[in-house]
Parts: C-alpha cells; structure tokens; sequence
C-alpha cells in the first residue's frame, strides 16, 4: 500500500466540498490509521458547520470505505459501500459534538469486529440516550441516505453515505411494526435533513403523525421478516419444540405476529449466536405443525395460536406451556441492557 495513494480519501473530501466550499471543517484523526495498523477502525471523522450558532453540526465519517488503494474484492463497491454521516443541531455551540463522533466510532468497532455493514433501513436501538449523561428521549439510530450527498463514484468504487438519524423509543417500535423506509419518509416530510436534535419529543405526539403511522402499520404489516435478538432459537427437546429468546425479544415477537403473520407472511426468529438454538420461521397456516430441516426450524401457528400468544406470553422470565399449543415450550430468558459505552444499566426480565 502506497502512503501517499489517497484517492478513495480525497473523492471523499473533493464530495464535502462541493457541498461545503467556503467551510473549513473541524477533524479527528486516529494517531495511527486503521489502514496501517491502528486500532481505530475511523482513520478520521470531520464536522462542518452549517448555518451559525442556531444551525446544524455535519459529521462525515472516513474508514468504512477504500480511502487509499482497493482492497474489497467488489469491484463495483470501495470497502463497505459506505460511509456514516450525522446531522446534529448546534444549540448554539461553537464546539463540535464529540459524543457524536464516538457514538460513530462505537459503530464502527461493530462492523469491523463483525464484518456487517448498514445500509438505508437499518436501525440499532442504543439502549439508553445516544448522548451518554443526557436527558434526550432520542435512544435509537435509523438510517437513510444523505439527503446531499447521496451516493458518489470513486476510484475504488461507490460510496454511498449513509446519515444517522436519533429517533425515540415509541418512534423506534414503529419501525419495526411497520416499515423503515415508510417512516424515514414521514420524518423527511418534517425535516428534509433529518437533523438529529436532542431536545425534541417523539413526532407521535402529534396525533396527525400517529395517525398516518397507524394507517401504515394497518395496511401494509411489517416488513421486517427477520428479527435478529441478542438471544434466540429453537431446538428439538424429547420430542417437543423448545424456543427460547429473552424478555427483550417478547415484544418484537408480538409485534411481529401481528405485523407478519397476520398479513399472511412468515416472521424468523434468530439469535446472534447458536448458543440457544438454530433459527426459527414461524408461519400462518391452518393446521399447527413444526418441521426441522438444514435451514432451521419452522413452526406454523393457527390464528386461534397466534392470538393465545399475543394475549398470553409474559415478557418476564420463565418457561411457558399452553395447551392450546402442544408439543412446544417457550422459554423467556433475563437480557442485561448496556449503554452505548457498554456499561451493564439494567436487566430486563
């Protein structure tokens, strides 16, 4: 690798300049780049300030594509694809917001260490205020596509940036009973920019906006098919179906029955590890029945099931059998919830 090939790097910046010609952004550099050796995943992340003290802060990643020669072996994609931005309101600061650029950075040890990237849709719950020590409501992350700078060629291939967008627990369950994109929509008609302010309240509040999201959720489900917990799975016990996930996995789970199986498509289950099990599809049908294959499990539930579950399973911790659903147990595990520096706050179940 060349020290001085900066191509993927300088495509980066000649792109903040077109947007930004007359801004000199302020920067932080890791002491030793990723590239060579560091052990910052970011090799920098600069924020540009827009629009005076009452404006906006811009933060742009550069690390999680080819910043110097080509190294991804797709040849239409530099890296990951991407690249993390952030629009953050100023408050009339005239410092950059660190806790930005860190909450970025705790995202980047996530991809490197498990080599998933983002992409438009996504969304990550932080599990408390995505500003450490701050009263925010804002405790989770969606992406979208920057409104500006969309998605631009370089010599290593595209990069498409993807802006970070603090939303609110309620706005978070919306999510995932509906749709991402729908919502990211209905936030964009708001605020074209979708700037992350800290003192707002959730945009359900306006009963005009939760109205439009019911509908939503109503008419079209929920477009999540999978749902990946930190504790889930199923496996084959005696002869019966054993499923076990944790407290925090419950509400997803029924959300999704509502959302998914009751418009007539599949919902899966699956845990980061297989600690607890393969993955499960569970599927509406007429007759109750699992089977196991090399893929996983999948369990088909009847309408009277899937209403037992949603009035029935507790969100708290123990092992559930019903006779309305024979031959399988539920296990309902404690999960310990840790704030984005990873410090254990609280256990849920």
């Amino acid at each position: 690798m060349a020290a001085d090939d900066t191509a993927g790097w300088d495509a980066i910046s000649a792109a903040l300049r077109r947007l930004y010609p007359d801004v000199e952004p302020a920067h932080w550099a890791a002491v030793i780049p990723f590239a060579f050796g560091g052990p910052d995943p970011i090799d920098g992340t600069s924020a540009y300030a827009v629009g005076g003290p009452d404006g906006y802060w811009h933060l742009v990643t550069y690390g999680f594509s080819d910043l110097y020669d080509k190294v991804s072996d797709d040849p239409n994609w530099s890296g990951f694809g991407f690249e993390l931005t952030m629009r953050v309101m100023r408050d009339g600061s005239d410092e950059p917001p660190l806790w930005a650029a860190n909450f970025m950075g705790n995202a980047a040890k996530y991809v490197f260490q498990t080599g998933r990237g983002f992409a438009v849709g996504h969304h990550v719950d932080a599990n408390g205020p995505i500003m450490l020590g701050s009263e925010t409501a804002l405790s989770a992350i969606v992406f979208v596509e920057d409104p500006e700078l969309g998605t631009i060629d370089t010599p290593n291939g595209k990069v498409q940036f993807l802006q970070m967008v603090g939303i609110t627990r309620d706005e978070l369950d919306a999510i995932r009973e509906w749709d991402s994109e729908s919502f990211s929509t209905l936030l964009a008609a708001r605020d074209p920019l979708c700037i992350t302010d800290l003192r707002r309240t959730s945009v359900l509040d306006d009963p005009r906006m939760a109205a439009q999201v019911r509908e939503g959720i109503d008419r079209d489900g929920s477009s999540m098919g999978v749902l990946l917990l930190p504790i889930a799975g199923a496996e084959v016990r005696d002869s019966d179906l054993w499923i076990t996930l944790s407290a925090l996995g419950v509400q997803p789970l029924l959300r999704g029955l509502t959302g998914r199986l009751r418009h007539g498509v599949s919902l899966g289950l699956s845990g980061r590890t297989t600690e607890h099990g393969v993955p499960v599809s569970l599927v509406p049908g007429q007759e109750s029945s699992w089977v196991h294959s090399d893929d996983g499990i999948t369990l088909t539930l009847t309408e009277e099931q899937i209403t037992g579950l949603l009035n029935q399973l507790p969100v708290h911790r123990g092992v559930y059998q019903f006779s309305w659903l024979p031959n399988v147990t539920i296990e309902v595990l404690p999960q310990d919830i840790a704030d984005p520096s990873g410090e254990v706050t609280s256990t849920v179940g």
